[in-house]
């Protein structure tokens, strides 16, 4: 990353210390100048289409005006939105966004109904927002999980791990999609994106997985995640809906679709993960806790927990009161 110090200086004119981040496709890194000004830098490879990173761009356009912090675009120093490497790949600067990792702070569940209210401001900001392109084979587009998981669910080799999937599987395959209203959503509101503060959820970062999909999948992966190692994570996850549906709408077909896709996210992840095995950590962060997660919340009464969040979100028509 240091090799492009010269390249961003003349192009964004931005100089300082750069800091290598994880990324799963994008070259990631912060950049501190010696004011105390920081940006990241993202590279993007050279496969990426110009209509993604425009509509990536757009995305953050759209919730520059929500109340928690988001990245803004900074332009170069002709004023284009992105510079492009001679080797293909492209170079784009964002602002910093301040603030501690929803995970490394320690998950704490008090900030809940933060994390809801976030990702109902964010749909909100979202909601006319026309639909970009969308990536070619992407695996994180709920509702197409069943695809996804039937496919890297060959690189699950424990018997038990694989009965889960199965049950996951089951589960998905019941979800009505064609009941659930469609929007843009950032669709990766997971516990490094959720950034808090002083006591607070102040920021989401990394837009970069945002596409045009089932508008309570933005609440069911910040449910996920927010879920993730705590001691009693359906009452976490109610607390997210309830923050969700203080500012957002959360349709009676959306609340039933809500567990199911919780668990289609789970199985989503740990199967990718299994795919992609260690080569890159990024992929396996979360893998441990998702296993288990996904382990309590199959051994648990799925309709009442069901049940549980819809009634979180205001309603009560759960799959199992239809």
């Amino acid at each position: 990353m240091t090799d492009h110090k010269r390249f961003v200086a003349a192009a964004f004119g931005i100089t300082g210390h750069y800091t290598p981040l994880p990324g799963e496709i994008d070259e990631n890194a912060k950049l501190a100048e010696s004011s105390g000004t920081n940006y990241l830098l993202r590279i993007s490879p050279p496969e990426t289409e110009a209509a993604a990173l425009r509509f990536r761009q757009s995305v953050l356009g759209a919730v520059a005006n929500v109340d928690v912090a988001t990245p803004r675009v900074i332009p170069t120093v002709d004023g284009a939105t992105w510079a492009a490497l001679d080797d293909g790949r492209m170079a784009h600067v964002y602002s910093w966004v301040a603030g501690v990792a929803y995970r490394e702070a320690g998950r704490p569940p008090e900030l809940a109904h933060g994390i809801g209210v976030a990702a109902g401001e964010i749909v909100g900001a979202l909601a006319d927002l026309p639909a970009g392109p969308h990536p070619p084979r992407f695996l994180w587009d709920l509702s197409d999980a069943g695809t996804i998981i039937r496919e890297r669910s060959i690189a699950v080799d424990d018997p038990r791990r694989l009965r889960l999937i199965e049950r996951a599987l089951t589960r998905c395959d019941e979800i009505e999609l064609d009941t659930l209203p469609r929007q843009v959503i950032h669709n990766d509101l997971n516990d490094e994106n959720i950034l808090v503060r002083d006591g607070a959820v102040s920021g989401v970062i990394d837009f970069s997985d945002a596409i045009h999909t089932v508008r309570v999948a933005e609440l069911a992966i910040a449910c996920t995640y927010a879920m993730l190692d705590q001691d009693d994570p359906v009452s976490v996850a109610c607390e997210v809906v309830a923050g969700y549906r203080s500012v957002a709408l959360l349709t009676d077909p959306e609340a039933c679709a809500l567990l199911d896709l919780i668990i289609a996210r789970l199985a989503t992840s740990v199967t990718v993960s299994a795919s992609r095995g260690s080569a890159n950590p990024h992929h396996s962060i979360s893998e441990d806790l998702a296993w288990d997660l996904l382990e309590r919340l199959l051994a648990g009464d799925l309709d009442a927990i069901a049940e549980e969040l819809a009634a979180a979100g205001g309603g009560v028509h759960t799959r199992a009161a239809q």
